[in-house]
Formats: structure tokens, C-alpha cells, sequence
């Protein structure tokens, strides 16, 4: 019984063993080399190295000996394992070789389809680019002095509709359970300096913000697509933005944005028209 609790012992070291070499050469087993991934690293060789130690001392005391070390650290790979797999399912929906995983873990709780996953993801990364997300700052700053809603500290959805002569830029913020909307009416060129908008600030009713944020919910806007391939030589173009603190259950996003040149699609249309009745007076 000794000896196979001591090859027990010998089989689970060799695990540890196997796991840091290929993790460490052949596949990352902790994704990405940021501070948390060498914390890693230096707990599972800290754990070899001890047992190494240990089954020498401990090699010649008995079998329970042999035994309290088998469990421990039979423990200690069950629980390396999970971390690297289970424990990180959702890291998993990105296109990378990992180490082990033995479960199905993409984050699709909503089963969506690969081509709006695909679009989604492709937004999330662009907008993750610095230059980009400068890009947008200066742009909106530059063209409708605008806050670009990569950075808001509040839940906030903007309309925007560019024509040659005429624009309008619709923004609604919700701060502390208080709902507020500022409208902007451009009867030229947007980011022309001599041009002065017509500023409207007003606060919104909860009954308002409700109907514009569920209809944009029953439409399916954190999931719509954010761009389509048609084209225009002449027309308009509009686009509405959203970012919400608590990230979408379907998306686990906390952004998203949509953008047509003269738009006929209807449920596009619909949304938009969610902010061209908002006027401070008679919102809905």
C-alpha cells in the first residue's frame, strides 16, 4: 500500500511538472503575460518545488506520510486546472490556442449568431485602440462639440443625423435618477466654425427616458449591426451610440453604436425617431 500511495505521489508531481513545462513552452495555461499570469506561474512552480522537498524528507516516514502529501497536492492540481479552464470561460470566446479546456465556454448566453458576434467583437477591438478612441474624441469634439461616449461617467444614448445643411445631435444622460437631455440644431455644415447651433437643455421625465431606452432594448440595439455595405454619393447619414455601466447581458458590453447613410431599414428608422420627438415640451 506504500508504494502505491509514494507512485500516487510521484504521478501527481510529474502532472505539476508536465503542466508548467507545456503551459510555460507550447501553450500559455495563463492567457496573457500580465502581473496576474506570473503570480501563476510562481504559485505552481512554488507547489513543485515544495513537494519535491517534501516527498524527499517525507520518503522514508510511512504511508500516511505518503498520503497527506498525495491529497494536498492532488488538490492543489484539481484547483490549478480549474482556474486555468473553468475559472476562465469567458476569456475564452476570443480566437487564442489555450492550454486546457475541456468545456464549451464561449459567452453566448443569448445564442447569437457568428455574424453578429463577429461585428460586435470587431467594434469592441477598434474601439479599443487608443488611437482610435483619440480619433473619436477629437472628432466629436472638433465637429459637434461632443463628448465621445468611450469615456462617459453616466448611462448615455446619442442620435446624430448629418446632412450637408442641416444637423442634429441629440444626447440623454441619466445621473443620480435624474434623466437629461441636450439638443443641438445645425442649419449648415457641422464643424464649421462661424456655424452657431441652436442649444436646447432640458430634463427628461422617467416616463420618457423609459420609453426611449426599452424601445431601443425591444429593437434589438446592442445587438444590431453596426454598419451595412450600402453607399451613397448624396444623402444623409445618422447614427446612435449607447453606453450603458452595467454591461449587456447578451453582449457583455457596455457600448455600441450603429451608423447608416440614408437608412430604410425600419427598425433603424424607428430608433431614430425615438430622439427626433424629443423637444422638451412633448417628448414622446
Amino acid at each position: 500500500m506504500e508504494k502505491f500511495w509514494k507512485t500516487v505521489n510521484l504521478l501527481i508531481l510529474l502532472t505539476l511538472i508536465s503542466t508548467l513545462v507545456y503551459g510555460t513552452f507550447i501553450a500559455n495555461i495563463f492567457l496573457d503575460y500580465k502581473l496576474i499570469d506570473y503570480i501563476g506561474y510562481v504559485v505552481l512552480l512554488t507547489a513543485i518545488i515544495v513537494q519535491i522537498i517534501l516527498t524527499i524528507i517525507y520518503r522514508k516516514k510511512g504511508i500516511k506520510s505518503h498520503i497527506y502529501l498525495s491529497t494536498i497536492f492532488f488538490i492543489m492540481t484539481i484547483h490549478i486546472y480549474l482556474k486555468s479552464t473553468l475559472g476562465r470561460c469567458t476569456e475564452y470566446s476570443k480566437k487564442r490556442n489555450y492550454f486546457y479546456q475541456p468545456c464549451y465556454c464561449v459567452y453566448n448566453p443569448c445564442s447569437l449568431s457568428k455574424e453578429i458576434l463577429s461585428d460586435i467583437n470587431r467594434l469592441d477591438s477598434l474601439t479599443k485602440v487608443p488611437e482610435i478612441r483619440k480619433r473619436i474624441l477629437e472628432w466629436n469634439k472638433a465637429n459637434y462639440d461632443e463628448p465621445s461616449l468611450l469615456y462617459p461617467r453616466f448611462e448615455t444614448y446619442r442620435y446624430k443625423l448629418s446632412s450637408t445643411n442641416y444637423s442634429v445631435v441629440v444626447r440623454i444622460e441619466k445621473r443620480e435618477n435624474k434623466y437629461f437631455a441636450i439638443k443641438k440644431v445645425y442649419n449648415g455644415t457641422t464643424g464649421d466654425p462661424n456655424l452657431h447651433p441652436i442649444i436646447s437643455n432640458f430634463q427628461l421625465s422617467k416616463q420618457t427616458w423609459d420609453s426611449i431606452t426599452n424601445g431601443l432594448h425591444e429593437l434589438n440595439f446592442w445587438i444590431y449591426p453596426t454598419t451595412d455595405s450600402i453607399r451613397y454619393i448624396h444623402g444623409y447619414s445618422c447614427s446612435i451610440e449607447g453606453y450603458n455601466p452595467i454591461k449587456n447581458e447578451c453582449t457583455s458590453k457596455n457600448y455600441h453604436c450603429i451608423e447608416r447613410e440614408c437608412p430604410k431599414d425600419s427598425n433603424i428608422i424607428k430608433m431614430c425617431d425615438f430622439f427626433k420627438r424629443i423637444n422638451g415640451k412633448n417628448d414622446l
